[in-house]
């Protein structure tokens, strides 16, 4: 096992300072929360991919001027990646991309179409979950899925703690009542079968 998975990030970004080179194992460390917290709020893989790898890269530039006062490498980060995801979705409102005429949908080999079509189906319900939360609401549980502790959200919101823990609160109280909701919908599409 490599010795930076015992290092903290602390330690690990002084050594990223000194080399580019050594940045990786901190790529490595939070490739996927940032990848996932990309595509939660992308939608689309894709443009999570871009968007991630867009990020680190600035992480990269910009670690040289990255000074650890108490504050964390991963909220950094972090706010890094929400700024990032606001470009792309500038980007895009500005240009918009025609899409191509594409006779055949391109298919993941790796899954067959009943994984593929009950994938869809969790997304589709997430997103319709997630449908119901604010927009500040809607950061603040992402996140939190992302790992992030309630310090570290409220550096990357730029907001307090105290306004952290009430966002997440409200949010999955609306998050509960609106699986509620879809459970008992769908219990009673069980019964009308």
């Amino acid at each position: 096992m490599d010795a930076s998975a015992h290092m903290d990030d602390a330690a690990l970004v002084k050594l990223a300072q000194g080399s580019p080179q050594a940045f990786d194992p901190l790529y490595q460390r939070y490739r996927l929360p940032v990848l996932a917290f990309c595509y939660r709020q992308l939608g689309d893989r894709d443009e999570a991919e871009d968007v991630a790898s867009a990020a680190f890269v600035s992480a990269l530039r910009g670690l040289p001027q990255f000074q650890d006062r108490g504050n964390s490498f991963r909220a950094w980060l972090f706010r890094i990646v929400r700024n990032e995801i606001g470009m792309y979705r500038r980007k895009a409102i500005r240009h918009p991309e025609e899409s191509l005429e594409i006779a055949e949908e391109l298919v993941d080999p790796a899954r067959s179409p009943e994984e593929l079509a009950l994938l869809a189906d969790g997304q589709l319900r997430l997103s319709a979950l997630l449908s119901v939360l604010t927009p500040s609401e809607r950061i603040a549980i992402e996140l939190n899925l992302s790992d992030l502790k309630t310090s570290e959200i409220a550096e990357v919101l730029e907001i307090s703690e105290l306004a952290v823990r009430t966002r997440i609160s409200r949010a999955l109280a609306k998050l509960r009542a609106a699986f509620q909701q879809v459970d008992s919908v769908e219990e009673s599409d069980d019964d009308v079968s």
